[in-house]
């Protein structure tokens, strides 16, 4: 029989530049749902939702561009509470620490990132892991 791997998420994240200062701290949470989206799915014991609490700090560095201009980083951590979405246990699952930045040019953004994850949960991952990541974004 051929199964079908197909899952579908919905998701709602929320953020408050303004509530613990002068939006260099970022308090910021996502809930999402997972659920497998065909009958008799081989993930069919996947479904559940996620809670992620996080937390970033942007800061500048000054004169870091020999044209004297200053560069933000963000720092970032959060910790995920995990009710079964992808098959896993019901437990705080993992934290995220991250660094990343945004290199601007012209219509053009290039962000890229380090991260750690801290597995707390087996069902989610048995080890730690770093892994890094670029985003980039065309504005028009």
């Amino acid at each position: 029989a051929n199964r079908k791997s197909d899952t579908q998420e919905i998701g709602i994240g929320f953020s408050w530049p303004q509530l613990l200062g002068n939006g260099s701290l970022l308090p910021n949470y996502y809930f999402g749902s997972l659920w497998p989206s065909t009958s008799h799915s081989n993930h069919s014991g996947c479904g559940g939702f996620i809670h992620v609490f996080g937390l970033a700090y942007d800061f500048e560095v000054p004169d870091f561009w020999p044209q004297g201009k200053e560069q933000v980083f963000r720092l970032s951590g959060d910790i995920t509470y995990n009710d079964g979405f992808g098959g896993a246990s019901h437990d705080w699952s993992h934290v995220v620490l991250g660094a990343s930045t945004n290199l601007r040019t012209g219509h053009i953004t290039i962000t890229p990132s380090l991260n750690f994850q801290i597995s707390m949960d087996d069902s989610v991952n048995d080890e730690d892991e770093i892994w890094c990541g670029v985003n980039v974004t065309y504005r028009f």
